[in-house]
């Protein structure tokens, strides 16, 4: 392979230097793309960007409505994230009271206490973050023969 230029740290570089860049940049590369959509076509534009075609399509319905400043993304919580980590250190002690809790117990609970509705998937990572892990048995095979599981069991429990 010919030597370049760019590099892997010179890539790295320039994504710290964008992401530094925060909203200003996600709306200058937004507007980038929409500009080389229009040079180059949609199809192209979104191969070499690696970006789905609807995006492109979405960025340029917004521009087109309400203006660039409607390129930003809008945080879906004021303050940052949904579960905060309160939430997960009672969570933690609910776990820790009942280790057999599910997660719509965990969900009732947290509507219950906080008034904080999520979702049963959020409540899953949220015990899988403090710890928790569903141990399940195995199921037995359809053709497996009992007699055959019994004798096995007295052989090797001596």
């Amino acid at each position: 392979m010919p030597k370049t230029i760019i590099d892997k740290d010179l890539s790295d570089k320039a994504k710290l230097a964008l992401s530094k860049l925060k909203q200003n940049g996600v709306i200058a590369n937004r507007l980038k793309a929409i500009i080389a959509a229009h040079n180059h076509g949609v199809g192209k534009v979104s191969e070499v960007l690696d970006i789905d075609r609807t995006s492109l399509f979405r960025w340029a319905s917004k521009l087109n409505n309400d203006g660039a400043e409607s390129l930003i993304n809008v945080a879906k919580h004021k303050d940052g994230i949904k579960l905060k980590n309160y939430h997960k250190e009672q969570i933690a002690k609910w776990i820790k009271i009942n280790p057999n809790i599910t997660r719509q117990s965990i969900v009732q609970k947290l509507k219950d206490k906080f008034n904080l509705e999520i979702s049963l998937s959020t409540a899953r990572r949220a015990m899988k973050s403090v710890g928790f892990s569903y141990i399940t048995p195995r199921k037995h095979h359809y053709k497996q023969d009992k007699n055959e599981v019994g004798k096995f069991k007295k052989k090797s429990s001596i």
